[in-house]
């Protein structure tokens, strides 16, 4: 019996590896990070791997330019993660850059629900509820960055937040705190 190349299971190409995805993702080729992805979904089982695809393709597809699109893919993966607190915040992303500032502030409320230690949605709920009038608001926000990342050590990359450190997270929360605390002043 012969069997040909297309046959053989060795032959058939694997959906990219996470790994590989988010490597893409690293080193800023949105582009192969997309297709990458959905390659990896149009094969997948709904686990922890399938939804940090969905998170890179939606951050791919925003860190393109297409907002609006990437608005619906974040839709579509919070049918299917519904409890992913870095999509909801994804969500408060999109719906910021959109200038829906309240909406966002609820996404923004639901990411940190499901997850209290989460810095990213509790900074962008601060710039939500600042845009909102909120002022109040929005300082328990920041405060609460400072307060999670006082113990972190400066340089760990805090999660969500694209590598960027938690001590340059804090100083974005201080800073966003001392304009806060002086256009109450004026």
């Amino acid at each position: 019996h012969e069997s040909t190349l297309a046959e053989s299971p060795s032959a058939i190409s694997a959906p990219p590896a996470t790994d590989e995805i988010l490597r893409a993702y690293a080193l800023a080729d949105y582009p192969a990070a997309e297709a990458m992805a959905v390659t990896a979904l149009a094969t997948a089982t709904n686990d922890a791997d399938t939804l940090r695809v969905w998170i890179t393709y939606v951050r791919a597809v925003a860190n393109q330019g297409r907002l609006h699109e990437a608005g619906e893919l974040c839709a579509r993966s919070l049918e299917l993660h519904p409890l992913a607190a870095e999509l909801h915040y994804l969500h408060a992303t999109l719906l910021t850059e959109a200038g829906w500032y309240g909406d966002a502030a609820t996404a923004a409320r639901r990411a940190i629900y499901l997850d209290r230690q989460f810095v990213m949605g509790h900074l962008l709920l601060g710039d939500a509820l600042t845009r909102t009038g909120d002022t109040a608001g929005a300082r328990i926000a920041f405060a609460n960055v400072v307060h999670l990342l006082a113990n972190v050590s400066p340089e760990t990359p805090v999660a969500a937040a694209d590598g960027v450190p938690a001590s340059r997270l804090r100083q974005i929360a201080t800073l966003r705190l001392r304009t806060l605390a002086a256009e109450v002043q004026r």
